[in-house]
Protein backbone atom coordinates (compact mmCIF):
# COMPACT_ATOMS: atom_id res chain seq x y z
CA UNK A 1 0.00 0.00 0.00
CA UNK A 2 1.45 3.58 -0.99
CA UNK A 3 1.08 5.55 1.64
CA UNK A 4 1.17 9.59 0.92
CA UNK A 5 1.67 11.84 4.27
CA UNK A 6 0.07 15.18 4.74
CA UNK A 7 1.45 17.48 7.78
CA UNK A 8 -1.32 19.74 9.47
CA UNK A 9 -5.26 20.15 9.47
CA UNK A 10 -5.50 21.21 5.83
CA UNK A 11 -7.98 20.31 3.17
CA UNK A 12 -7.02 17.95 0.09
CA UNK A 13 -7.82 20.85 -2.11
CA UNK A 14 -5.09 22.88 -0.65
CA UNK A 15 -2.52 20.02 -1.74
CA UNK A 16 -3.72 18.51 -4.49
CA UNK A 17 -5.57 19.60 -7.48
CA UNK A 18 -7.69 16.05 -7.75
CA UNK A 19 -8.21 12.84 -6.20
CA UNK A 20 -5.39 9.85 -7.35
CA UNK A 21 -6.55 8.18 -10.37
CA UNK A 22 -7.63 4.32 -10.51
CA UNK A 23 -7.10 3.66 -7.06
CA UNK A 24 -8.99 2.80 -3.47
CA UNK A 25 -8.21 5.64 -1.30
CA UNK A 26 -8.13 5.24 2.59
CA UNK A 27 -8.04 9.21 3.12
CA UNK A 28 -8.51 7.99 7.00
CA UNK A 29 -9.46 11.73 7.78
CA UNK A 30 -13.43 12.56 7.72
CA UNK A 31 -14.03 16.13 6.50
CA UNK A 32 -10.74 16.45 4.99
CA UNK A 33 -12.66 17.95 1.71
CA UNK A 34 -12.40 14.26 -0.59
CA UNK A 35 -15.81 15.08 -1.90
CA UNK A 36 -15.72 18.77 -1.93
CA UNK A 37 -12.67 18.51 -4.05
CA UNK A 38 -13.72 16.25 -6.69
CA UNK A 39 -17.37 18.55 -7.27
CA UNK A 40 -15.17 21.79 -7.25
CA UNK A 41 -12.35 21.50 -9.51
CA UNK A 42 -11.59 21.71 -12.87
CA UNK A 43 -12.35 17.63 -13.63
CA UNK A 44 -15.61 16.07 -14.89
CA UNK A 45 -16.68 14.05 -12.53
CA UNK A 46 -20.08 11.45 -11.72
CA UNK A 47 -19.75 10.97 -7.80
CA UNK A 48 -21.71 7.91 -6.31
CA UNK A 49 -23.14 8.00 -3.17
CA UNK A 50 -24.96 5.69 -0.85
CA UNK A 51 -28.52 7.85 -0.49
CA UNK A 52 -30.70 10.31 -1.68
CA UNK A 53 -29.85 12.44 1.72
CA UNK A 54 -26.22 12.31 0.81
CA UNK A 55 -27.43 14.01 -2.83
CA UNK A 56 -29.37 16.44 -1.46
CA UNK A 57 -26.77 17.83 1.23
CA UNK A 58 -24.27 18.30 -1.24
CA UNK A 59 -25.99 19.61 -4.22
CA UNK A 60 -27.66 22.33 -1.79
CA UNK A 61 -24.00 23.53 -1.17
CA UNK A 62 -23.32 23.21 -4.63
CA UNK A 63 -25.14 25.26 -7.03
CA UNK A 64 -23.40 24.03 -10.12
CA UNK A 65 -24.15 20.16 -9.53
CA UNK A 66 -26.82 17.87 -10.80
CA UNK A 67 -28.16 15.33 -8.31
CA UNK A 68 -29.49 12.60 -9.55
CA UNK A 69 -31.53 9.80 -8.36
CA UNK A 70 -34.78 7.88 -7.99
CA UNK A 71 -37.22 10.99 -8.55
CA UNK A 72 -35.13 12.75 -10.74
CA UNK A 73 -36.13 12.67 -14.67
CA UNK A 74 -33.83 11.22 -17.23
CA UNK A 75 -34.70 14.56 -19.39
CA UNK A 76 -33.41 16.75 -16.83
CA UNK A 77 -30.08 14.96 -16.53
CA UNK A 78 -29.84 15.28 -20.08
CA UNK A 79 -30.75 18.69 -20.09
CA UNK A 80 -28.06 19.36 -17.60
CA UNK A 81 -25.47 17.48 -19.39
CA UNK A 82 -26.39 19.30 -23.13
CA UNK A 83 -25.70 22.36 -21.34
CA UNK A 84 -22.19 21.51 -20.66
CA UNK A 85 -23.09 20.33 -17.26
CA UNK A 86 -19.68 18.75 -15.70
CA UNK A 87 -20.66 17.79 -11.93
CA UNK A 88 -23.05 14.89 -11.59
CA UNK A 89 -23.59 13.34 -8.01
CA UNK A 90 -26.23 10.44 -7.73
CA UNK A 91 -26.68 7.82 -5.71
CA UNK A 92 -25.40 3.78 -6.22
CA UNK A 93 -29.40 2.76 -6.86
CA UNK A 94 -29.59 5.11 -9.85
CA UNK A 95 -25.76 4.37 -11.18
CA UNK A 96 -27.30 2.01 -13.88
CA UNK A 97 -30.05 4.82 -15.12
CA UNK A 98 -27.28 7.56 -15.23
CA UNK A 99 -24.47 5.24 -17.08
CA UNK A 100 -26.86 4.27 -19.79
CA UNK A 101 -27.54 8.18 -20.47
CA UNK A 102 -24.04 9.20 -20.38
CA UNK A 103 -22.98 6.44 -22.46
CA UNK A 104 -25.64 7.53 -25.14
CA UNK A 105 -24.96 11.45 -25.60
CA UNK A 106 -21.06 11.89 -24.19
CA UNK A 107 -17.93 9.99 -24.03
CA UNK A 108 -17.67 8.30 -20.72
CA UNK A 109 -13.98 8.43 -21.04
CA UNK A 110 -13.92 11.92 -20.71
CA UNK A 111 -15.54 11.65 -17.37
CA UNK A 112 -13.94 10.61 -13.82
CA UNK A 113 -15.85 7.95 -11.41
CA UNK A 114 -15.90 8.69 -8.02
CA UNK A 115 -17.33 5.94 -5.80
CA UNK A 116 -17.58 7.62 -2.28
CA UNK A 117 -18.23 5.83 1.32
CA UNK A 118 -17.13 2.98 -0.96
CA UNK A 119 -17.08 1.15 2.61
CA UNK A 120 -20.33 0.39 1.98
CA UNK A 121 -19.80 -1.64 -0.89
CA UNK A 122 -19.23 -5.07 1.29
CA UNK A 123 -22.57 -3.99 2.54
CA UNK A 124 -24.26 -3.36 -1.03
CA UNK A 125 -23.22 -7.23 -1.77
CA UNK A 126 -25.13 -8.64 0.92
CA UNK A 127 -28.25 -6.36 0.43
CA UNK A 128 -28.40 -5.11 -3.64
CA UNK A 129 -25.96 -7.53 -5.19
CA UNK A 130 -27.24 -6.24 -8.93
CA UNK A 131 -26.39 -2.78 -7.57
CA UNK A 132 -23.16 -3.65 -6.57
CA UNK A 133 -22.51 -6.01 -9.80
CA UNK A 134 -23.25 -2.94 -12.46
CA UNK A 135 -20.97 -0.44 -10.78
CA UNK A 136 -18.28 -3.03 -10.94
CA UNK A 137 -19.09 -4.17 -14.06
CA UNK A 138 -18.64 -0.92 -15.47
CA UNK A 139 -16.55 1.78 -13.32
CA UNK A 140 -13.28 0.91 -15.45
CA UNK A 141 -15.19 2.04 -18.43
CA UNK A 142 -14.93 5.75 -16.98
CA UNK A 143 -11.87 7.30 -18.18
CA UNK A 144 -10.28 7.41 -14.35
CA UNK A 145 -11.68 6.17 -11.43
CA UNK A 146 -11.30 6.42 -7.41
CA UNK A 147 -13.18 4.47 -4.87
CA UNK A 148 -12.87 6.95 -1.15
CA UNK A 149 -13.60 6.13 2.26
CA UNK A 150 -12.32 7.25 5.98
CA UNK A 151 -13.20 3.70 7.12
CA UNK A 152 -11.34 1.31 4.36
CA UNK A 153 -12.75 -2.29 3.80
CA UNK A 154 -9.58 -4.61 4.47
CA UNK A 155 -8.27 -5.77 1.02
CA UNK A 156 -8.66 -9.37 1.69
CA UNK A 157 -12.52 -8.62 2.27
CA UNK A 158 -13.28 -6.18 -0.73
CA UNK A 159 -15.99 -7.65 -3.67
CA UNK A 160 -13.82 -9.83 -5.69
CA UNK A 161 -13.46 -7.32 -9.19
CA UNK A 162 -12.01 -4.94 -7.05
CA UNK A 163 -8.83 -7.93 -5.43
CA UNK A 164 -6.29 -6.48 -7.88
CA UNK A 165 -6.56 -2.46 -7.16
CA UNK A 166 -3.95 -0.26 -5.78
CA UNK A 167 -4.54 1.16 -2.42
CA UNK A 168 -3.62 4.48 -1.17
CA UNK A 169 -3.87 5.66 2.27
CA UNK A 170 -3.09 9.58 3.46
CA UNK A 171 -1.27 9.43 6.85
CA UNK A 172 -2.02 12.74 8.44
CA UNK A 173 0.55 14.03 10.70
CA UNK A 174 0.94 15.66 14.36
CA UNK A 175 -2.71 14.30 15.33
CA UNK A 176 -4.42 14.49 19.02
CA UNK A 177 -6.55 11.25 20.72
CA UNK A 178 -10.21 11.80 20.56
CA UNK A 179 -11.74 12.09 24.04
CA UNK A 180 -14.07 9.47 24.13
CA UNK A 181 -16.28 8.88 27.12
CA UNK A 182 -18.25 5.71 27.20
CA UNK A 183 -21.28 5.41 29.56
CA UNK A 184 -22.68 1.61 29.37
CA UNK A 185 -26.94 2.03 30.70
CA UNK A 186 -29.42 -0.39 30.85
CA UNK A 187 -32.04 2.10 29.59
CA UNK A 188 -30.76 3.94 26.45
CA UNK A 189 -33.93 6.33 25.64
CA UNK A 190 -34.25 7.17 29.57
CA UNK A 191 -30.45 8.55 29.95
CA UNK A 192 -30.95 10.09 26.15
CA UNK A 193 -34.12 11.84 27.61
CA UNK A 194 -31.63 13.21 29.97
CA UNK A 195 -29.27 14.44 28.33
CA UNK A 196 -31.71 16.35 25.85
CA UNK A 197 -33.65 17.74 29.01
CA UNK A 198 -30.12 19.19 30.68
CA UNK A 199 -29.18 20.89 27.07
CA UNK A 200 -33.03 22.01 26.70
CA UNK A 201 -32.80 23.71 30.31
CA UNK A 202 -29.34 24.79 29.94
CA UNK A 203 -27.71 22.74 32.62
CA UNK A 204 -25.15 21.35 29.64
CA UNK A 205 -23.39 23.44 27.49
CA UNK A 206 -23.85 23.20 23.71
CA UNK A 207 -26.29 22.07 21.22
CA UNK A 208 -26.92 18.33 21.89
CA UNK A 209 -26.36 16.54 18.25
CA UNK A 210 -27.42 12.96 19.02
CA UNK A 211 -26.08 9.72 16.30
CA UNK A 212 -29.35 7.05 17.02
CA UNK A 213 -30.05 4.96 14.44
CA UNK A 214 -34.11 4.25 15.48
CA UNK A 215 -36.78 6.53 14.47
CA UNK A 216 -38.67 4.93 16.88
CA UNK A 217 -36.52 5.39 20.08
CA UNK A 218 -36.32 9.17 18.94
CA UNK A 219 -40.15 9.57 18.80
CA UNK A 220 -39.80 8.07 22.46
CA UNK A 221 -37.04 10.52 24.04
CA UNK A 222 -38.71 13.19 22.16
CA UNK A 223 -42.45 12.15 23.44
CA UNK A 224 -41.62 12.72 26.93
CA UNK A 225 -40.27 15.76 26.93
CA UNK A 226 -42.98 16.85 24.69
CA UNK A 227 -45.46 16.24 27.24
CA UNK A 228 -43.71 17.88 30.34
CA UNK A 229 -43.59 21.15 27.98
CA UNK A 230 -39.57 21.17 27.33
CA UNK A 231 -39.49 19.91 23.32
CA UNK A 232 -40.90 22.35 20.80
CA UNK A 233 -40.44 21.83 16.80
CA UNK A 234 -38.50 24.94 17.56
CA UNK A 235 -35.63 23.82 19.79
CA UNK A 236 -36.01 20.05 18.70
CA UNK A 237 -34.65 18.53 15.06
CA UNK A 238 -35.12 15.06 14.11
CA UNK A 239 -33.16 14.32 10.68
CA UNK A 240 -34.05 10.84 9.20
CA UNK A 241 -35.22 9.60 5.84
CA UNK A 242 -37.81 11.56 4.00
CA UNK A 243 -39.76 8.44 3.67
CA UNK A 244 -43.80 8.58 3.84
CA UNK A 245 -42.94 5.56 6.42
CA UNK A 246 -40.76 7.95 8.27
CA UNK A 247 -43.34 10.74 8.26
CA UNK A 248 -46.43 8.42 9.64
CA UNK A 249 -44.37 7.68 11.98
CA UNK A 250 -43.16 11.05 13.34
CA UNK A 251 -46.98 12.08 13.26
CA UNK A 252 -48.16 8.59 14.97
CA UNK A 253 -46.08 9.27 18.08
CA UNK A 254 -45.74 13.38 17.72
CA UNK A 255 -48.41 14.58 16.09
CA UNK A 256 -48.78 16.16 12.78
CA UNK A 257 -47.06 19.09 13.53
CA UNK A 258 -44.05 16.87 13.72
CA UNK A 259 -44.43 14.65 10.46
CA UNK A 260 -41.95 16.31 8.16
CA UNK A 261 -38.41 15.46 8.77
CA UNK A 262 -35.92 18.31 9.42
CA UNK A 263 -32.61 18.78 7.38
CA UNK A 264 -29.08 19.14 9.09
CA UNK A 265 -28.08 22.58 9.90
CA UNK A 266 -31.61 23.81 10.61
CA UNK A 267 -31.03 24.99 14.16
CA UNK A 268 -32.13 23.72 17.02
CA UNK A 269 -31.00 23.05 21.11
CA UNK A 270 -31.25 18.93 20.44
CA UNK A 271 -30.80 17.16 16.95
CA UNK A 272 -31.13 13.94 16.88
CA UNK A 273 -29.71 12.10 13.20
CA UNK A 274 -30.75 8.62 11.81
CA UNK A 275 -28.09 6.64 9.73
CA UNK A 276 -29.05 8.53 7.21
CA UNK A 277 -26.87 11.48 8.12
CA UNK A 278 -24.05 9.11 9.66
CA UNK A 279 -21.82 9.66 6.34
CA UNK A 280 -20.50 12.43 3.87
CA UNK A 281 -23.37 14.78 5.60
CA UNK A 282 -21.80 18.22 6.78
CA UNK A 283 -23.30 19.47 9.84
CA UNK A 284 -21.90 22.98 11.13
CA UNK A 285 -22.73 24.21 14.78
CA UNK A 286 -19.52 25.82 16.90
CA UNK A 287 -21.74 24.67 19.60
CA UNK A 288 -22.23 21.23 18.70
CA UNK A 289 -21.88 18.01 21.03
CA UNK A 290 -22.12 15.02 19.66
CA UNK A 291 -23.24 11.95 21.42
CA UNK A 292 -23.58 8.02 19.74
CA UNK A 293 -26.88 6.08 21.08
CA UNK A 294 -26.15 2.46 20.69
CA UNK A 295 -28.71 -0.28 21.70
CA UNK A 296 -27.29 -3.37 20.96
CA UNK A 297 -30.35 -4.84 21.44
CA UNK A 298 -31.88 -3.69 18.23
CA UNK A 299 -30.00 -4.71 15.32
CA UNK A 300 -30.50 -1.38 13.12
CA UNK A 301 -28.30 0.58 15.61
CA UNK A 302 -26.02 -2.22 16.96
CA UNK A 303 -23.88 -2.32 13.96
CA UNK A 304 -23.49 1.05 14.03
CA UNK A 305 -20.74 1.11 17.09
CA UNK A 306 -18.39 -1.07 14.35
CA UNK A 307 -18.15 1.14 11.20
CA UNK A 308 -20.28 4.23 12.18
CA UNK A 309 -18.53 5.59 14.97
CA UNK A 310 -15.36 7.50 12.98
CA UNK A 311 -17.90 8.49 9.98
CA UNK A 312 -19.85 10.39 12.86
CA UNK A 313 -17.23 11.77 15.61
CA UNK A 314 -16.40 14.38 12.55
CA UNK A 315 -19.90 15.52 10.79
CA UNK A 316 -20.18 18.14 13.07
CA UNK A 317 -17.33 19.94 11.28
CA UNK A 318 -16.78 23.09 13.32
CA UNK A 319 -17.44 22.68 16.33
CA UNK A 320 -15.53 23.88 19.63
CA UNK A 321 -16.06 20.68 21.33
CA UNK A 322 -14.79 18.72 18.56
CA UNK A 323 -12.62 16.05 19.38
CA UNK A 324 -15.11 15.13 22.74
CA UNK A 325 -17.25 12.66 21.97
CA UNK A 326 -19.54 10.65 24.58
CA UNK A 327 -21.08 7.56 23.54
CA UNK A 328 -23.86 5.94 25.34
CA UNK A 329 -24.01 1.75 25.20
CA UNK A 330 -27.05 -0.33 26.46
CA UNK A 331 -24.73 -4.06 26.21
CA UNK A 332 -22.03 -4.35 23.95
CA UNK A 333 -21.34 -5.99 20.78
CA UNK A 334 -19.21 -9.53 20.76
CA UNK A 335 -16.43 -7.24 18.45
CA UNK A 336 -15.75 -4.80 21.24
CA UNK A 337 -14.93 -7.56 23.99
CA UNK A 338 -13.89 -10.34 22.59
CA UNK A 339 -10.38 -10.95 20.97
CA UNK A 340 -9.78 -11.76 17.51
CA UNK A 341 -9.02 -15.11 17.68
CA UNK A 342 -12.54 -15.77 20.36
CA UNK A 343 -14.46 -13.39 17.46
CA UNK A 344 -13.17 -15.70 14.30
CA UNK A 345 -14.02 -18.80 16.10
CA UNK A 346 -17.84 -17.59 16.96
CA UNK A 347 -18.60 -16.75 13.52
CA UNK A 348 -16.56 -19.86 11.81
CA UNK A 349 -19.25 -21.69 14.12
CA UNK A 350 -21.99 -19.86 12.69
CA UNK A 351 -20.62 -20.26 9.48
CA UNK A 352 -20.38 -24.16 9.73
CA UNK A 353 -23.85 -24.16 11.26
CA UNK A 354 -25.37 -22.60 7.68
CA UNK A 355 -23.39 -25.01 5.89
CA UNK A 356 -24.71 -28.07 7.34
CA UNK A 357 -28.42 -26.45 7.87
CA UNK A 358 -27.95 -26.09 4.07
CA UNK A 359 -26.58 -29.41 3.35
CA UNK A 360 -29.41 -31.23 5.31
CA UNK A 361 -31.85 -29.33 3.61
CA UNK A 362 -30.49 -29.80 -0.21
CA UNK A 363 -30.03 -33.66 1.19
CA UNK A 364 -33.24 -34.58 2.50
CA UNK A 365 -37.02 -35.38 0.65
CA UNK A 366 -38.62 -35.19 4.27
CA UNK A 367 -40.99 -32.24 4.01
CA UNK A 368 -41.45 -32.13 7.57
CA UNK A 369 -37.52 -31.31 7.88
CA UNK A 370 -37.32 -29.23 4.73
CA UNK A 371 -40.12 -26.90 6.67
CA UNK A 372 -38.56 -26.93 9.66
CA UNK A 373 -35.10 -26.28 8.41
CA UNK A 374 -36.38 -23.18 6.02
CA UNK A 375 -38.10 -22.01 9.29
CA UNK A 376 -35.16 -22.02 11.50
CA UNK A 377 -32.88 -20.45 8.15
CA UNK A 378 -35.65 -17.53 8.59
CA UNK A 379 -34.35 -16.85 12.08
CA UNK A 380 -30.12 -16.78 11.10
CA UNK A 381 -28.40 -14.41 11.54
CA UNK A 382 -27.54 -13.63 7.61
CA UNK A 383 -25.59 -16.73 7.20
CA UNK A 384 -28.05 -18.05 4.84
CA UNK A 385 -29.40 -16.85 2.20
CA UNK A 386 -33.53 -17.94 1.11
CA UNK A 387 -34.71 -17.13 -2.52
CA UNK A 388 -38.13 -18.81 -3.67
CA UNK A 389 -37.79 -21.91 -0.81
CA UNK A 390 -33.73 -22.43 -1.66
CA UNK A 391 -31.51 -22.03 0.91
CA UNK A 392 -27.90 -21.01 -0.05
CA UNK A 393 -25.06 -20.56 2.44
CA UNK A 394 -24.19 -16.61 2.47
CA UNK A 395 -20.24 -16.92 2.59
CA UNK A 396 -19.64 -13.01 2.54
CA UNK A 397 -21.58 -12.67 5.80
CA UNK A 398 -18.07 -13.56 7.02
CA UNK A 399 -16.29 -11.32 5.49
CA UNK A 400 -19.14 -8.65 6.58
CA UNK A 401 -18.36 -10.00 10.22
CA UNK A 402 -14.48 -9.73 9.95
CA UNK A 403 -14.54 -6.27 8.57
CA UNK A 404 -16.43 -5.05 11.27
CA UNK A 405 -14.37 -6.39 13.52
CA UNK A 406 -11.61 -4.58 11.63
CA UNK A 407 -13.02 -1.66 12.28
CA UNK A 408 -13.75 -1.45 15.32
CA UNK A 409 -10.49 -2.06 16.02
CA UNK A 410 -8.49 0.75 13.80
CA UNK A 411 -7.91 3.95 14.00
CA UNK A 412 -9.40 7.05 12.58
CA UNK A 413 -8.48 10.70 12.17
CA UNK A 414 -10.84 13.90 11.85
CA UNK A 415 -10.47 16.74 10.58
CA UNK A 416 -10.48 20.26 12.76
CA UNK A 417 -11.86 23.03 11.49
CA UNK A 418 -10.76 25.50 14.90
CA UNK A 419 -8.21 27.98 15.09
CA UNK A 420 -6.62 26.24 18.23
CA UNK A 421 -3.93 25.14 15.99
CA UNK A 422 -3.40 23.00 13.15
CA UNK A 423 -4.10 19.42 14.11
CA UNK A 424 -6.33 16.45 13.54
CA UNK A 425 -7.91 14.24 15.97
CA UNK A 426 -7.31 10.67 15.86
CA UNK A 427 -9.93 8.25 17.20
CA UNK A 428 -7.93 5.55 18.93
CA UNK A 429 -8.20 1.84 18.53
CA UNK A 430 -8.82 1.72 22.74
CA UNK A 431 -11.85 3.33 22.75
CA UNK A 432 -13.75 0.28 23.56
CA UNK A 433 -11.97 0.11 26.56
CA UNK A 434 -12.97 3.88 27.27
CA UNK A 435 -15.40 4.93 30.00
CA UNK A 436 -17.31 7.22 32.53
CA UNK A 437 -20.15 9.32 33.80
CA UNK A 438 -21.82 11.95 31.67
CA UNK A 439 -25.07 11.53 32.87
CA UNK A 440 -26.15 12.70 35.95
CA UNK A 441 -30.11 12.89 36.24
CA UNK A 442 -31.97 14.47 38.60
CA UNK A 443 -34.91 13.95 40.64
CA UNK A 444 -36.33 16.53 38.31
CA UNK A 445 -35.27 14.04 35.54
CA UNK A 446 -36.51 11.16 36.68
CA UNK A 447 -39.77 12.54 36.90
CA UNK A 448 -40.19 13.44 32.84
CA UNK A 449 -38.54 10.16 32.29
CA UNK A 450 -40.75 7.50 34.15
CA UNK A 451 -44.16 9.56 33.47
CA UNK A 452 -47.10 7.04 33.55
CA UNK A 453 -50.99 7.05 33.01
CA UNK A 454 -53.48 4.18 32.25
CA UNK A 455 -53.32 3.91 29.03
CA UNK A 456 -57.32 2.12 28.53
CA UNK A 457 -58.15 5.30 30.96
CA UNK A 458 -56.82 8.08 28.40
CA UNK A 459 -58.53 6.08 25.31
CA UNK A 460 -61.25 6.10 27.01
CA UNK A 461 -61.23 10.12 28.43
CA UNK A 462 -60.30 10.74 24.66
CA UNK A 463 -63.12 9.24 23.26
CA UNK A 464 -65.34 10.94 25.41
CA UNK A 465 -64.11 14.33 24.56
CA UNK A 466 -64.05 13.67 21.12
CA UNK A 467 -67.52 12.93 21.35
CA UNK A 468 -68.51 15.96 23.38
CA UNK A 469 -66.60 18.40 21.55
CA UNK A 470 -64.60 19.18 24.38
CA UNK A 471 -61.68 20.81 22.69
CA UNK A 472 -59.83 21.32 25.82
CA UNK A 473 -59.36 18.21 26.96
CA UNK A 474 -58.87 16.06 23.43
CA UNK A 475 -55.71 18.82 23.06
CA UNK A 476 -54.03 18.12 26.24
CA UNK A 477 -54.73 14.35 25.79
CA UNK A 478 -52.66 14.40 23.07
CA UNK A 479 -50.30 16.02 23.89
CA UNK A 480 -49.76 13.74 26.30
CA UNK A 481 -50.25 10.99 23.77
CA UNK A 482 -51.01 11.97 19.96
CA UNK A 483 -50.94 8.57 18.80
CA UNK A 484 -54.45 9.00 19.47
CA UNK A 485 -55.57 10.95 17.28
CA UNK A 486 -54.44 8.97 14.83
CA UNK A 487 -56.03 5.97 16.06
CA UNK A 488 -59.36 7.13 16.28
CA UNK A 489 -59.45 9.10 13.01
CA UNK A 490 -57.79 6.07 10.79
CA UNK A 491 -59.60 3.02 13.34
CA UNK A 492 -62.37 4.72 14.50
CA UNK A 493 -64.17 3.82 18.02
CA UNK A 494 -65.77 0.68 17.23
CA UNK A 495 -62.65 -0.84 16.07
CA UNK A 496 -61.15 0.56 19.19
CA UNK A 497 -63.25 -1.17 21.53
CA UNK A 498 -63.21 -4.31 19.52
CA UNK A 499 -59.32 -4.43 20.11
CA UNK A 500 -60.11 -3.35 24.09
CA UNK A 501 -58.33 -0.54 24.57
CA UNK A 502 -55.06 -2.47 23.91
CA UNK A 503 -52.30 0.28 22.66
CA UNK A 504 -49.86 -2.99 21.42
CA UNK A 505 -52.83 -3.97 19.49
CA UNK A 506 -54.33 -0.59 18.27
CA UNK A 507 -50.74 0.10 17.52
CA UNK A 508 -50.31 -2.97 15.40
CA UNK A 509 -53.77 -1.99 13.77
CA UNK A 510 -52.56 1.55 12.75
CA UNK A 511 -49.37 0.02 11.68
CA UNK A 512 -50.67 -2.24 8.84
CA UNK A 513 -52.80 1.34 7.14
CA UNK A 514 -49.76 3.54 7.64
CA UNK A 515 -49.37 5.71 6.45
CA UNK A 516 -52.50 7.53 6.85
CA UNK A 517 -54.28 9.71 4.33
CA UNK A 518 -53.32 12.89 5.35
CA UNK A 519 -49.34 12.08 5.32
CA UNK A 520 -49.71 10.30 2.23
CA UNK A 521 -51.02 12.69 0.25
CA UNK A 522 -49.65 16.15 2.02
CA UNK A 523 -52.60 18.71 0.99
CA UNK A 524 -51.69 21.72 3.30
CA UNK A 525 -54.45 24.48 4.20
CA UNK A 526 -55.28 26.62 0.81
CA UNK A 527 -54.26 24.33 -1.02
CA UNK A 528 -56.70 23.91 -4.41
CA UNK A 529 -56.52 20.67 -5.30
CA UNK A 530 -58.66 19.57 -8.98
CA UNK A 531 -61.38 17.09 -8.64
CA UNK A 532 -59.31 14.40 -11.43
CA UNK A 533 -56.00 15.02 -8.86
CA UNK A 534 -57.72 14.33 -6.20
CA UNK A 535 -59.35 10.87 -7.28
CA UNK A 536 -55.68 9.81 -8.25
CA UNK A 537 -54.32 10.59 -5.45
CA UNK A 538 -56.23 8.44 -3.17
CA UNK A 539 -56.58 6.21 -5.31
CA UNK A 540 -52.74 5.82 -4.99
CA UNK A 541 -53.31 5.89 -1.30
CA UNK A 542 -55.39 3.35 -1.33
CA UNK A 543 -53.48 1.01 -3.39
CA UNK A 544 -50.30 1.53 -1.40
CA UNK A 545 -52.75 0.40 2.04
CA UNK A 546 -54.05 -2.82 -0.55
CA UNK A 547 -57.32 -1.43 -0.25
CA UNK A 548 -59.09 -2.21 -3.28
CA UNK A 549 -61.94 0.13 -2.91
CA UNK A 550 -62.48 2.06 -6.19
CA UNK A 551 -61.51 5.61 -5.28
CA UNK A 552 -63.88 8.91 -5.17
CA UNK A 553 -62.71 12.62 -5.30
CA UNK A 554 -65.07 13.14 -2.06
CA UNK A 555 -63.28 10.22 0.01
CA UNK A 556 -61.50 13.72 0.64
CA UNK A 557 -63.58 14.74 3.06
CA UNK A 558 -63.09 11.73 5.67
CA UNK A 559 -59.66 13.43 6.24
CA UNK A 560 -59.56 17.17 5.69
CA UNK A 561 -62.37 19.77 6.04
CA UNK A 562 -62.91 21.22 1.94
CA UNK A 563 -65.05 23.52 0.02
CA UNK A 564 -65.86 22.82 -3.65
CA UNK A 565 -65.16 25.78 -5.90
CA UNK A 566 -63.30 26.29 -9.07
CA UNK A 567 -60.62 28.11 -10.42
CA UNK A 568 -59.37 28.99 -13.82
CA UNK A 569 -56.05 27.08 -14.67
CA UNK A 570 -54.84 27.05 -18.47
CA UNK A 571 -57.53 29.33 -19.65
CA UNK A 572 -60.82 27.14 -18.18
CA UNK A 573 -62.31 26.36 -15.57
CA UNK A 574 -61.23 23.62 -13.38
CA UNK A 575 -63.83 21.79 -10.43
CA UNK A 576 -61.94 21.04 -7.34
CA UNK A 577 -61.61 21.64 -3.58
CA UNK A 578 -59.78 24.33 -1.36
CA UNK A 579 -58.10 22.76 1.78
CA UNK A 580 -59.34 24.25 4.97
CA UNK A 581 -57.88 22.00 7.32
CA UNK A 582 -57.56 18.41 8.79
CA UNK A 583 -60.67 16.62 10.44
CA UNK A 584 -60.05 16.42 13.72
Amino acid sequence: MEEVYIKGSVFLSDVFEDLPNNVYLDKTNCGCGATTLALKNNVKYVVLVPSVYLVKNKTQQNNSVFGFYGDIKSSELVAFLECGGEKVIATYDSFNRLFDLLNAISDVTKWKLLIDEAHNLINLAELKANVLNYIMDNYSKFGSYVFVTATPTQKDFLPEQLKDIEMVKYVWEDSDVIDLCVQQTSDIVKDLTVVCKQHLDGRLVGNAHIFINSVTSICSIVNKLRRSGISTTDNTKIVCADTITNKALLKKYLGSEWRQPSQPNCGGSVIFYTSVAFEGSDVYDEDGVTYIGVDCSKNNTKLDMSLSVAQIVGRVRDSKYKGKLKMLVAGMPLAATATKEEYCAFHNSKLQEAVDTVYLFNQTSNNFVRESLLASASNDSGYINIDDGCLTVNYLMFKLQMQRYAAMHSTYTVHNLSTEGDKCFVLSDKIINANGTFIVPTFEDTLVTNEKMIWEDMCKAYIAARESGDGDRVKLIELYEPMLQSIYDTLGIQRIKALRYGKKALSLELESVCPDATVFLEWCVGDFIPLSKAKERIQEYYNLRGDRTKAKAVDAFQWYSLHETKKRVGGKWVYGFIVNGIVR
